[in-house]
């Protein structure tokens, strides 16, 4: 099916939407599209896997990637966090194939991130090495093309933490509130942020960038005061990351406005600028993992596993198959 549609010299998205809505539900369903639980597991991860492949596959053609909705996206991220280790890892394998050629978009350099709670040692080593070298291609491709430059939100590796601050806070297991899993979540954005600010001339701009999405409101739902403050959360959880891990930066402030993806984020109304801190009382990013806080701690499964039963027992997040 997937290479059917990719080989159309047309627009016919009528015949993909159905394809999509397949796979997703595939993902949405842990590869039981039954739901009558009479599936091998071994065969319900093929078929998971298959799906994510598959939705990764479509996702280099813009015209497809564009019927992808966030919570469709939001699951084909969660992918990397499955319970199957083999899962996990030809995921990852497949997505960085994608990357690495510039055939997928910005957007799912961010999902990378997630690795940073990857339990084993070799995939995350596999994950670590992928995000450096897509950091140093995208790089290099703008200092190689001059045109590259009129597109630079779609290239260069810093516009990729918008799409990581809103995939943390529509992750199920993100609790704002909660030490546990701040540190967690900490681990994911610092993943992705390590290899981005290797470099410290580029911390205004990322802070900049963290700034105006606090002054923005979530484009999926932006009357949702509670999501809202868990996108502020995100953001202050990877500031505080950047102005901990890089110390005191004496660097003028970014004089530009970096542009936000407007599929993620929407202006707010309020002229007022939201520079409240929405961390926990007495939390730090310096924590030791482990260490006690507030709250329960996100149960310490396989990557992922607790978000995929959070997906199952939504009910309204779950798509039926016609």
């Amino acid at each position: 099916m997937v290479r059917w549609l990719l080989g159309l010299d047309h627009d016919e998205k009528q015949f993909a939407a159905p394809v999509v809505k397949l796979f997703d539900c595939t993902l949405a369903n842990d590869g039981d599209l039954n739901g009558e639980d009479n599936i091998r597991s071994a065969d319900r991860s093929r078929l998971r896997l298959s799906a994510a492949c598959g939705l990764l596959r479509l996702a280099r053609m813009k015209k497809y990637c564009d019927m992808m909705n966030m919570d469709q996206l939001q699951r084909l991220a969660l992918t990397i966090q499955d319970s199957c280790q083999e899962v996990r890892q030809a995921f990852i394998a497949k997505l960085h194939r994608g990357l690495i050629t510039l055939q997928l978009p910005l957007s799912f350099l961010s999902i990378l991130a997630f690795t940073g709670a990857e339990t084993c040692k070799t995939i995350k080593a596999e994950a670590k090495d992928a995000l450096v070298k897509n950091v140093t291609v995208r790089r290099n491709f703008v200092k190689q093309h001059s045109r590259a430059k009129d597109v630079l939100f779609a290239i260069l590796p810093e516009y990729s933490i918008p799409y990581a601050v809103y995939f943390v806070a529509h992750h199920p297991d993100f609790q704002r509130l909660n030490f546990q899993s701040l540190d967690m979540f900490r681990d994911c954005l610092w993943m992705l942020l390590e290899p981005i600010v290797q470099h410290t001339d580029n911390f205004p701009f990322l802070s900049k960038l963290l700034q105006n999405i606090k002054q923005t409101k979530d484009a999926q739902d932006e009357g949702d005061e509670e999501q809202n403050k868990r996108l502020y959360a995100a953001c202050d959880l990877a500031h505080e990351l950047l102005t901990t891990k890089l110390g005191p930066v004496k660097l003028a402030p970014f004089p530009g406005e970096p542009l936000l993806p407007t599929r993620l984020y929407t202006a707010c109304k309020d002229p007022n600028p939201n520079i409240a801190v929405y961390l926990p009382e007495g939390y730090s990013v310096k924590r030791k993992p482990g260490a006690a806080g507030t709250g329960v701690s996100p149960k310490s499964q396989p990557a992922g596993s607790s978000a995929k039963k959070s997906q199952k027992r939504t009910s309204s997040q779950r798509p039926q198959q016609k």
